[in-house]
């Protein structure tokens, strides 16, 4: 936990090296922001003293004069307020994008961990996500604190020329007034985790109600009433648990003007007795407005001392979900990568599951074409993210010519390793930065491995060819594609990006079984000089493949050629068998 003096410090430094010259607007707007106010509450008092002048001449000058203070500072105020407003804005999307590249570059278990997803939302949500919180608000409230105490300093001082214990209560006051919102701070803090995944939920309904591929499901299905249910429970929870907070901050609101009421009935009175005692009347009104001025000043302190308090809490969950989750890219690399693959003793669980894989050992050679076959849930997946460096297993190593991925770095990976996954992430962006994953390519690369994958005569059909952007969430005339062209456009992004190390990972599941097969071969033909895994749960789809692996419950149970594996008679043959009376069902249907 950071202090709110280090945390002030670190957000300074920022400021520095984002616009040097906003500590100098920020502070010229308090200045402004205390002599704009000053300057009105004298002005009754100034006018009986130019009444009393015997210069009409005088009267107007002081007059004029003060008419100009008063509007220079009203501008120069209103000029710095809208400066520094729009560069706090600025400062608070510097943090966010820090925290979106923190995002991108965390481990990918940890974005599957829902625990550290309601981290995530916890440090976002009071330091990033508006104007009025976290960084942007500490500042503005942290301006407003400056300015109300110089304000509350200086009438204090006024005032102390005449009766000094006056004052004294005033200052008490204050310091009372602090501690009275203390109690509902730590509740409001202790008990925010009551609602962090609830709220993380309600903005995960509002995603679907946008999101156009689940629009289908939702209205085939009449899913509206169930969703607004569910929407209309979690804001129920959010505002039952705010009212909660309100309630005590009401609380102590009735307490403080209960002091305040005391104190400005103190105050007045005290000035009743001054003008009976012979106070000056330009004297009497002058005091009367600071004494007015003092319990705005005051208020407007403490309420920006609370707010900055909250603030700094929202700012010491974004620091430490920073620093907790901030990795560090390895920094090893490969001179002359060949393909080598090995999974040494590994084991793997997801967190709080069952082991996937105990004591896994496999070594797949380079330019070696192997298949993992078996039945859903077999770990086939879980062991290609294994291999990318996705996930890291808990005992033993996954190595890449004898290095552990984990010690590779991130590009280093993303240079020897194509894949693609059956789930393909269609990007909104043109269709040939959806290949090379760049803004900058060549395209005739970008075209050849459109040709290699089966997807260029389509293209080619397309207006703007490879220009053409997808989806339309950004542009009004995006394309989409089907399915199978879909999983052609991931193949030629495999392709383009020419890896030592090709992963298919069920990417043709679009496919019938016939064209699945033929595209595996092909591609295989393509890929001679790389070392290949092919995932399929299509046993034909693999025959050509050096060795076949059959996984079953994280354990690789029989191991051969496509020939070797049907002599075996065993749980391969018997899957195999079935499935081909399923296809010779459907020829003769």
């Amino acid at each position: 936990m950071y202090s709110i003096a280090y945390n002030l410090k670190a957000i300074f430094q920022r400021i520095h090296t984002f616009d040097a010259k906003l500590l100098v607007t920020l502070l010229l707007e308090v200045v402004f922001s205390v002599l704009f106010p000053l300057l009105v509450n004298v002005f009754p008092a100034f006018l009986l003293w130019c009444a009393a002048q015997s210069s009409y001449a005088q009267a107007f000058t002081m007059l004029g004069v003060y008419a100009l203070a008063l509007l220079l500072c009203s501008y120069g105020s209103s000029r710095l307020s809208e400066y520094n407003a729009a560069r706090l804005i600025g400062l608070r999307f510097t943090y966010s994008l820090d925290m979106m590249e923190q995002v991108l570059h965390m481990a990918y278990s940890d974005l599957e961990n829902p625990k550290i997803r309601d981290e995530q939302a916890q440090a976002v949500m009071y330091s990033v996500n508006a104007n009025e919180y976290g960084f942007e608000g500490i500042i503005r409230e942290g301006k407003t604190a400056l300015s109300s105490l110089c304000g509350l300093l200086a009438y204090i001082l006024i005032i102390a020329k005449d009766d000094l214990l006056f004052s004294v209560l005033f200052a008490l006051v204050a310091l009372l007034q602090m501690c009275m919102y203390r109690r509902a701070r730590t509740y409001e803090q202790t008990h925010k985790q009551d609602w962090i995944k609830e709220a993380r939920l309600f903005s995960r309904l509002q995603f679907l109600f946008t999101k156009p591929d689940p629009a289908k499901d939702i209205r085939l299905y009449q899913l509206q009433d169930w969703i607004m249910g569910k929407v209309t429970r979690l804001s129920a929870h959010c505002i039952k648990w705010n009212q909660k907070v309100q309630k005590r901050y009401f609380y102590a609101q009735i307490k403080e003007a209960f002091v305040l009421l005391l104190r400005d009935g103190i105050a007045y009175l005290w000035l009743i007795d001054q003008a009976m005692k012979g106070m000056a009347m330009d004297t009497f009104v002058l005091y009367v407005s600071l004494v007015a001025s003092l319990s705005t000043w005051t208020k407007a302190l403490v309420k920006s001392l609370n707010h900055m308090q909250m603030d700094h809490r929202g700012i010491n969950d974004y620091r430490q979900f920073m620093e907790k989750y901030q990795q560090k890219d390895a920094t090893l690399s490969l001179s002359d990568p060949i393909g080598k693959i090995e999974f040494d003793h590994v084991s793997f669980r997801y967190e709080g599951g069952d082991w996937i894989f105990e004591d896994f050992c496999l070594t797949i050679h380079a330019k070696e074409k192997v298949a993992l076959v078996g039945i859903n849930g077999a770990g086939k997946s879980t062991l290609m993210k294994l291999l990318c460096g996705l996930y890291v297993p808990q005992r033993g190593r996954v190595l890449i010519d004898g290095v552990e991925v984990t010690k590779l770095s991130a590009k280093q990976r993303s240079d020897l390793i194509s894949i693609v996954f059956q789930d393909a992430a269609v990007f909104a962006l043109s269709l040939a930065q959806n290949v090379s994953c760049d803004d900058e390519y060549e395209e005739k690369a970008v075209w050849e491995a459109l040709k290699q994958a089966g997807l260029a005569e389509a293209i080619h059909a397309l207006p703007n060819g490879i220009h053409t952007p997808l989806t339309n969430l950004i542009e009004e005339n995006g394309v989409h594609l089907s399915g199978g062209e879909t999983q052609k456009l991931m193949l030629a992004r495999a392709l383009y990006h020419d890896g030592k190390i090709l992963i298919l990972d069920e990417p043709s599941a679009a496919l019938d079984a016939l064209a699945e097969a033929a595209l595996y071969e092909q591609y295989a033909a393509m890929c001679t000089d790389k070392t290949s895994i092919f995932i399929s749960h299509r046993l034909a789809s693999t025959k050509f493949c050096d060795a076949i692996l059959y996984l079953e419950k994280g354990k690789i149970i029989e191991r051969g050629t496509h020939t070797e594996l049907l002599a075996q008679q065993g749980r391969y043959a018997e899957l195999y068998e079935v499935q081909a009376q399923y296809y010779r069902k459907e020829q003769t249907v």
